[in-house]
């Protein structure tokens, strides 16, 4: 055995050892290149969808404000309405009671002309009586409508503000993964540096 070509051979081993190695090492940066590409298009993707979540829920709390004008008015409108009819009941009432004080006995009622009066404590304004009261089960019915409008709005703004936070969490995370693998790549970057500055010197670009 020729311990001249034994040396040469262990060299060579050694390159060929030391070279793989450096392919191996490219090979994990292209593919940490590749990954943190990959990062960046989720990134943008999560950008817009918590950009898209933000418009939703400023939308959604403007609709809100707006329905909750709506219940506050309707409400107002079904107390007026409220009130009125107890201001029609106590007036009718009082009107009742005040014709009936004046009715006689084989009398002439002033209003139908019987001189019968069976009915006397019944005597009220039934048309007034009835607007009222269904003035009042409109009103009713519209607050109602816009109760359960409003509190349609705040669940579905709810449901908003929990899938802004879950955007807001994955979008933090895939930050710092990325952050990470950059700072990584960097590192490698750095370490190859003397086998690229080898291989652009072993293998010159063409001018």
């Amino acid at each position: 055995d020729d311990p001249a070509l034994q040396q040469q051979l262990l060299d060579l081993t050694q390159q060929k050892n030391k070279l793989q190695a450096d392919i191996q090492q490219l090979q994990q940066l292209q593919h940490g290149q590749q990954q943190r590409q990959q990062l960046e298009q989720q990134l943008a993707a999560q950008l817009a969808k918590r950009q898209h979540w933000q418009q939703q829920q400023a939308e959604q709390q403007q609709q809100l404000a707006a329905t909750e004008r709506d219940v506050q008015q309707s409400r107002i409108v079904q107390q007026t309405h409220s009130q009125h009819l107890q201001r029609q009941r106590m007036i009718q009432q009082h009107s009742a009671i005040d014709l009936r004080a004046t009715l006689r006995p084989a009398q002439p009622c002033p209003v139908c002309g019987s001189s019968q009066h069976p009915y006397a404590g019944d005597l009220v304004d039934s048309a007034a009586l009835s607007l009222a009261e269904q003035l009042l089960q409109d009103s009713e019915q519209q607050l109602q409508i816009f109760t359960e409008q409003y509190q349609q709005k705040q669940q579905q703004l709810t449901q908003q503000q929990v899938e802004l936070g879950h955007t807001e969490q994955q979008l933090s995370l895939t930050q710092q993964l990325e952050q990470d693998l950059s700072a990584s790549l960097l590192a490698q970057q750095q370490m190859l540096l003397p086998l690229q500055q080898q291989l652009a010197a072993a293998y010159p670009s063409s001018q």
